[in-house]
């Protein structure tokens, strides 16, 4: 790379995610693709907790964001909650954003 040239941005895109395993899944395997032809995409995956482990597996995910959507849909399933009071309450939720320990050792390897 010249002098003159600046190095490429990343381009960041949180993906969305919060269906069934087997959609968890293939989904994984589009970004992939889509990986291999941007390697400057920088992919933040948001998912439910009980499926966010396979994200977190993948190398080429740089964080996981795990949505509790058990305690929050639970209570409307079950009757104790109406549907406004759990968008209420998303709005008190802390999302664990933690990286990805597999991207990370990726990381290394490429220095």
């Amino acid at each position: 790379m010249s002098a003159s040239q600046s190095p490429v941005k990343p381009i960041r895109c949180l993906v969305v995610q919060l269906t069934r395993l087997g959609d968890t899944l293939q989904s994984l395997m589009a970004l992939r693709a889509a990986k291999q032809l941007y390697p400057n995409l920088e992919i933040h995956f948001l998912a439910r907790e009980r499926f966010a482990a396979a994200a977190k597996r993948v190398p080429w995910i740089e964080s996981v964001i795990t949505l509790p959507t058990d305690t929050l849909l639970g209570p409307v399933l079950r009757g104790e909650r109406e549907e406004k009071q759990a968008v209420l309450q998303l709005r008190g939720v802390k999302f664990q954003e933690r990286e990805n320990p597999a991207s990370r050792q990726r990381r290394r390897v490429q220095r």
